[in-house]
């Protein structure tokens, strides 16, 4: 947790206080994402790490500075459109758009826990 007087959303998504946190949101939201998707549908070839690739963009090697700009999204409960792309090719439309809904859902309930109201 961080002390700064200052704490508005660029704060809170670049402070190394909240790095851990939100290691915490990033796990939660992926394995409870990867669960939903296994009991969704019997022939996926999408796997834990290229979901988790998918979501948090910044953790492709390809795109190292998106850390910021993708969770700032996520906090404002966006889904950039190439998240949705490149989950559309592993799920079916319908599956992709209760996937995304999901994903907003479980970002902000992890984020309240593990960020924002840290015990």
């Amino acid at each position: 947790m961080c002390l700064h007087d200052d704490e508005d959303i660029w704060h809170i998504v670049i402070c190394p206080g909240h790095e851990d946190g939100f290691q915490q949101v990033e796990s939660e939201v992926t394995s409870k994402i990867m669960k939903f998707i296994k009991k969704s549908t019997s022939s996926t070839k999408i796997v834990q790490g290229q979901l988790e690739h998918i979501i948090f963009e910044y953790k492709d090697e390809a795109f190292p500075l998106l850390k910021e700009r993708n969770r700032i999204e996520l906090i404002r409960g966006l889904i950039s459109d190439t998240i949705i792309t490149k989950l559309q090719r592993f799920l079916s439309k319908k599956v992709t758009n209760e996937v995304v809904s999901r994903i907003i859902k479980h970002f902000h309930k992890a984020f309240r826990k593990y960020i924002w109201n840290p015990l």
